[in-house]
């Protein structure tokens, strides 16, 4: 996942293999929303969204669905 900033705003792309573990895709797709969320105030860099976050909510998504 790359995080930069074009025309004014942050664009996260998030590149994925053909095949993926259902846990992997979600973490993934949870660490892409976090990050645009942080993002839309952030001006010079890119925020860093904490590890146990991004795993955590992930984990909480799985299990209540």
């Amino acid at each position: 996942m790359v995080s930069e900033r074009f025309g004014g705003y942050w664009q996260c792309i998030v590149e994925l293999p053909d095949a993926i573990d259902r846990n992997r895709l979600v973490e993934a797709v949870v660490r892409a929303t976090l990050l645009e969320i942080a993002n839309r105030n952030a001006t010079k860099r890119s925020t860093e969204i904490p590890e146990w976050l991004a795993r955590g909510l992930a984990r909480q998504l799985m299990g209540s669905s």
